[in-house]
């Protein structure tokens, strides 16, 4: 009694002025076209939301209720004086849902069971509601917890709501009644059964797993905190106005810059977005490539997909790693993504990240790459902190004979990379992050059966590299710095010191490094001043044979592309100075044309650039066909699923990430459009042109 006499206290004293602190930014007509919710609205005419959850929802439901005040009427599921308002587990969600939901129109419901389901409990245990992991018994086994949830989503689908199911929040290290990563398998069952019947996903888990323990009500306690709820009402606040008013169709303003050496395409001129959008839980760095035998396969890093973490920079101890999934299904926003194995370790020495790129299944062998990063996850220089400033070299192809289960190593390495280059350690590279040209299913539309890479490069010697920036003094990205200093000098962390074949590798390449001009992101994992093309009758045999790669070396006289199987001979396919960085490119069958998407993130940590060229030949002439700025706010690895496209061409959908660095050098970066996150996305957008056919 007393617990409940707290509980029902700290709900009524949470102050209002996180209303106004946390208000989520809608975006106005003028940047997305999408439609502000009328704030002058009678509250009887605005949308009414229902919660239904345990006592975490009770928690950041009054704070929810706060930030959507005078836009849409929330309440938490109340049961009455015998049930009371904690929906519990899964059998008291079936028996008593009806009450829940009342008589009332709801347009979103918001549900969660999941906490108490994994909970072990023992009539004679002495914790909190008889928790007892050691000698108690799970309250729903996974087999019934998921014919439970299917039962409870086909009655709430009944009501004619929109659904948001929100994933349970994570299971602390010492919790006396549950283990550790049980809430991961019972979310991962649950959000089958979500894609199942199309209903919208809040991945509150993988919020709450990146908290810190401070957050935490007690240790071990999976309850949390004021500043823990909040956080939670915040994504919880944005899931539901997302699916209120979901964006109206809009098209992203061209503003193409001045210095631009590309002619605007006659045929293409604009890109715009339906609203239709993804909400997967995924990792992000997703190239997929579509096999013959009707899926999609892409490597992936940096986040968790199908209940699995990975990373693929800065951590020595866990190792360089990249994860593999298959993306089963034929509708974009019903996607079924599997891990086909565990990560895969390598290492990155000298250089402090290994990330994936170019991936490609072809007669049922899939191969993929990787490109080193360095020097570091980060760099501060003259305080502005910088997000792995310089690429570096692609060590080889992995490749997999049965789609993934098992990998063979490339034989070559960071130290003796595919190809020869830089010529010494931090120096730019050409075929950097390298990137398969997408031609369709099993490449059916390459023009000579032959495999086409694109990749982002520089200059050595560059007559106008990236200027040296600190952070701005007036509250801006960040500032001209006219009195550059500070060579790089780079250390030898623990674990790199610690063990002799690192340390023998990174002292050497740092002490030829020591001294060097820091390059300021002039070639960085996303930023380039050039694009160069290679290609390759793919094989096994081949696919890390130098000798079996063939490089655009120019046009001749007449304009037809000059190829050689000299690297050294390798010229730009395009160039814009300070104006480039990842690349990738897809065939449009309906179209008889090629898209390019090309992304310029310099500072490498603030908002970025993307753009889209077209060209009837891979090898150009390049054409604009639309300049977006700030597009993400701060999204990259843009690229073109062919499984995707419509017969006509005219329809797509456009796969990339967003805003990894929100916050990095006082800089809050926005989702726009909305919809994008950190991690795989996925947005339906037309093509547009006075010509089009």
């Amino acid at each position: 009694m007393k617990k409940l006499i707290n509980l029902i206290f700290i709900l009524a004293i949470l102050p209002l002025a996180y209303a106004a602190e946390i208000q989520p930014k809608l975006v106005g007509p003028d940047q997305s076209g999408s439609q502000q919710l009328d704030l002058n609205a009678k509250k009887t005419d605005i949308p009414k939301v229902l919660i239904i959850g345990d006592s975490i929802s009770l928690g950041y439901t009054p704070i929810v209720a706060d930030i959507l005040k005078g836009q849409v009427e929330v309440k938490h599921c109340k049961g009455g004086r015998k049930v009371g308002s904690n929906a519990g587990a899964t059998d008291r969600g079936i028996e008593y849902l009806d009450l829940y939901i009342g008589d009332e129109k709801w347009d979103v419901i918001h549900f969660n069971w999941g906490l108490w389901d994994i909970c072990y409990r023992h009539p004679g245990a002495k914790p909190y509601g008889n928790r007892d992991k050691v000698n108690g018994a799970i309250s729903t086994p996974l087999d019934q917890y998921v014919k439970n949830i299917e039962q409870l989503v086909i009655r709430l689908k009944k009501t004619g709501a929109k659904l948001i199911w929100a994933s349970t929040t994570r299971v602390p290290k010492g919790e006396a009644g549950r283990f550790v990563g049980d809430e991961i398998k019972y979310n991962q069952a649950a959000s089958y059964i979500m894609k199942r019947y199309g209903v919208e996903i809040n991945d509150l888990h993988a919020l709450s797993s990146s908290f810190d323990a401070s957050l935490s009500k007690l240790s071990g306690d999976v309850h949390y905190k004021q500043a823990g709820s909040t956080k939670l009402a915040r994504q919880v606040a944005a899931s539901i106005l997302r699916v209120i008013k979901a964006p109206t169709q809009f098209e992203w303003k061209s503003e193409v810059p001045e210095n631009c050496p590309f002619e605007q395409s006659k045929v293409l001129t604009g890109i715009v977005f339906t609203g239709k959008h993804s909400d997967y839980q995924c990792g992000d760095t997703f190239y997929p490539s579509w096999a013959s035998d009707g899926n999609m396969y892409s490597p992936w890093t940096d986040g968790v997909t199908d209940g699995i973490r990975c990373a693929s920079g800065g951590n020595l101890a866990k190792g360089f790693r990249t994860g593999h999934a298959v993306m089963i299904g034929d509708d974009p926003l019903k996607l079924e993504i599997k891990n086909t194995s565990p990560p895969k370790k390598a290492h990155a020495r000298p250089y402090r990240g290994r990330y994936p790129c170019g991936s490609l299944v072809y007669n049922g062998i899939w191969y993929y790459g990787t490109y080193c990063l360095g020097p570091s996850t980060t760099i501060y220089h003259h305080g502005f902190k910088w997000g792995f400033p310089n690429l570096g070299p692609m060590p080889g192809f992995h490749v997999s004979y049965d789609l993934g289960k098992s990998w063979q190593a490339p034989p070559t390495s960071p130290q003796k990379p595919l190809f020869p280059e830089p010529a010494e350690f931090l120096d730019p590279v050409k075929i950097g992050a390298p990137h398969f040209v997408d031609f369709g299913k099993n490449m059916q539309y390459s023009p000579d059966g032959k495999a086409y890479l694109l990749g982002m490069g520089a200059e050595i010697n560059d007559p106008m590299p990236r200027p040296c920036i600190k952070p701005g003094s007036d509250g801006t990205v960040y500032e001209l710095n006219e009195n550059c200093s500070d060579p790089i000098n780079l250390q030898l962390r623990p674990g790199e010191a610690a063990d002799k074949d690192y340390k023998a590798v990174y002292e050497k390449a740092f002490k030829f490094a020591r001294g060097k001009k820091f390059a300021h992101g002039n070639l960085s994992w996303i930023t380039a001043d050039q694009v160069y093309l290679t290609r390759i009758k793919p094989s096994p045999e081949t696919i890390n044979d130098l000798s079996a790669y063939e490089f655009f070396a120019g046009h001749d006289k007449a304009g037809e592309p000059l190829w050689s199987n000299d690297f050294m001979k390798i010229k730009p396919l395009i160039e814009w100075n300070n104006n480039m960085g990842c690349v990738t490119a897809t065939y449009v069958p309906g179209l008889k044309k090629y898209l390019m998407c090309i992304t310029d993130g310099w500072p490498t940590v603030g908002k970025m650039d993307s753009y889209i060229l077209e060209a009837d030949k891979i090898t150009g002439p390049w054409r604009m066909v639309t300049y977006m700025k700030d597009f993400g706010e701060q999204a990259y690895f843009l690229n073109f699923p062919s499984k995707f496209i419509s017969d006509d061409g005219k329809t797509l959908w456009l796969c990339y990430s967003a805003n990894y660095s929100s916050g990095w050098n006082g800089v809050k970066l926005e989702y726009n459009p909305p919809g994008g996150r950190y991690g795989l996305s996925l947005h339906e957008v037309k093509l547009t042109g006075p010509a089009l056919p």
